[in-house]
């Protein structure tokens, strides 16, 4: 017998990772699957996944859902889901790399309820983009984004910084400017288990050590958002003293999410719960587990890490 819907401070927002598989191979990305070529969805797997968006509306509220990968758009089922969610009332974002959104699927996601694109932009740079996904995806982004805004989308533009890009956000921000987009979100690219897969790159050639140099990037973009009316958004926290977030006018902070009153947590296509988008660690399945002890029992626990400098020593890493 299902429970009224537990409301955990007016509810949470999930991260839905619906699809593993994806058509890049972005050196930053903390996702690894072991065998993607023999992944294929069925109907069984549809219903599946619809079941475990069933119960979690059911069980507890809902403010927001992201899907995301891997790469979404792969699912051939992607606009059941939609709409499956758009009947229970809970605001979409879309997260992916654009190359696959084509001006006919904007518009349908749009009609289906879609209300924010999430489309990740890494350099305005067409060969450092390309470095970074491993593919030659800059045009078909670029186009993507334009598309997307030209057919009445909101899109968000998300910047992973590493040392090869992070001077180049000041000018994703100008592309930003130049699309009618309002607001970019700021990634700082964190060596953590998950993305120590990659064989052609050390992690820590790819992360930026020294914490100044995040914050002189921000520094500099932060005058051009504010003359163009743009919002950065961190998607990653940064340890910012209180002048600096005063100064920093136009960045919008962000915490670890990870506390005793957490409200974003990470839930897959087999409906497993993650507190950590950086952390294998499972704290409890949809469909196996009654989901308001999941949350209940988990959102009692101490507070981790929330130093990015310290990564390393984050116990959700270090336990996932």
């Amino acid at each position: 017998m299902l429970t009224q819907p537990m409301t955990n401070s007016n509810g949470i927002k999930i991260w839905f990772e619906i699809e593993p598989r994806c058509n890049l191979d972005c050196k930053f990305c903390y996702d690894h699957v072991e065998d993607v070529a023999s992944l294929k969805h069925t109907i069984d797997d549809t219903n599946q996944l619809l079941e475990i968006l069933d119960k979690l509306f059911s069980s507890i509220t809902v403010e927001s859902i992201a899907l995301s990968g891997g790469e979404p758009l792969l699912r051939h089922d992607l606009e059941e889901i939609i709409k499956h969610i758009q009947q229970h009332h809970v605001p979409i974002i879309l997260t992916t790399n654009g190359i696959l959104l084509t001006e006919q699927r904007i518009i349908r996601y749009i009609k289906l309820g879609v209300s924010t694109f999430q489309i990740s932009l890494h350099s305005a740079e067409r060969e450092v983009h390309n470095y970074i996904t491993s593919r030659p995806s800059w045009d078909d982004t670029i186009a993507s984004i334009v598309r997307t805004t030209q057919n009445g989308g909101c899109v968000v533009l998300v910047f992973v910084a590493t040392q090869v890009n992070a001077t180049h956000f000041r000018d994703v921000l100008e592309i930003a400017v130049l699309c009618g987009i309002s607001k970019v979100v700021f990634n700082r690219f964190l060596p953590g288990k998950q993305g120590a897969h990659k064989n052609d790159e050390q992690p820590l050639r790819l992360s930026i050590a020294n914490e100044m140099d995040i914050k002189q990037v921000l520094y500099e973009s932060n005058s051009f958002a504010r003359s163009h009316n743009l919002k950065i958004s961190l998607g990653t926290p940064i340890m910012l003293t209180d002048k600096e977030q005063k100064e920093l006018d136009c960045v919008e902070p962000t915490s670890c999410p990870v506390d005793a009153n957490q409200k974003r947590f990470i839930l897959n296509a087999k409906g497993d719960i993650r507190r950590c988008i950086q952390s294998r660690v499972i704290i409890g399945n949809i469909l196996k587990d009654d989901v308001n002890t999941i949350f209940q029992r988990n959102c009692g626990l101490i507070t981790f890490s929330k130093e990015v400098a310290g990564i390393k020593d984050c116990m959700m890493i270090a336990m996932g």
